[in-house]
């Protein structure tokens, strides 16, 4: 088989871009295509980017074409906020990795971000190896935020709850903290040097107090109840 052969077989990872400033968008794909040594190329294959410049071309792509790896999206556009969309995949699509990209990077625009289910949230002031970073462990299931974004700010711009924070130990917030790392049992339990089945308890009892289903969903209400900042991401 030629390389152009195996070239032309790689799988693309398909990305949406929702923004209504197409010199940011474009500009991004190109410098992200041409960037060497970039880690979300090489450990998730050749970008293709589509666009849309409205929640309503963005929900009309996304029925038209289901199969995006990532969808980047701006909280800000001439038809209403970001956040409209993030409720509709919640709902329609919650196996999509959702990435704010925003020139507002206030705690609580992350806090409420994240909550509402984005897999991160970078500053369109980041640098370019800090977004292809960025992306590159939202698409390896982790949650990402801005460097400002600190465990005082977040608790501080915390979105009102209902409920109370739940109790954890010191252990439960520890491992919370790698979790949100996305490391997996045999690495936490290497860190904590414990055994991997003391971890497994660790975890069972933060799903149960966290009222989680899953690693994410866990790690998103860690955000959500401002029990993790930027130090543990």
């Amino acid at each position: 088989m030629s390389a152009s052969m195996e070239t032309d077989m790689t799988p693309m990872l398909s990305v949406l871009s929702v923004d209504d400033h197409p010199i940011y968008s474009q500009g991004l794909a190109l410098a992200l295509n041409a960037m060497k040594d970039s880690l979300v190329r090489s450990q998730h294959g050749p970008l293709r980017f589509e666009y849309a410049d409205s929640l309503q071309a963005a929900s009309a792509r996304l029925q038209r074409q289901p199969g995006f790896n990532l969808l980047l999206l701006d909280m800000v556009l001439p038809d209403g906020n970001g956040h409209e969309l993030l409720a509709h995949l919640q709902r329609h699509q919650p196996d999509l990795p959702v990435v704010i990209l925003s020139a507002n990077d206030s705690p609580s625009d992350v806090t409420m971000a994240i909550s509402a289910g984005a897999n991160g949230f970078i500053s369109k002031s980041a640098p370019l190896a800090e977004v292809d970073q960025a992306l590159c462990d939202v698409l390896s299931n982790k949650i990402v935020t801005p460097s400002n974004y600190s465990r005082a700010t977040g608790v501080e711009a915390t979105v009102q709850l209902d409920e109370a924070i739940p109790s954890l130990t010191p252990r439960q917030i520890e491992v919370l903290g790698l979790l949100a790392r996305g490391l997996p049992n045999k690495r936490i339990a290497s860190i904590l040097q414990c055994q991997e089945d003391t971890v497994k308890s660790h975890l069972k009892a933060l799903f149960s107090k966290l009222e989680a289903h899953n690693r994410t969903e866990c790690v998103r209400r860690g955000f959500q109840l401002g029990l993790l900042g930027h130090n543990d991401s």
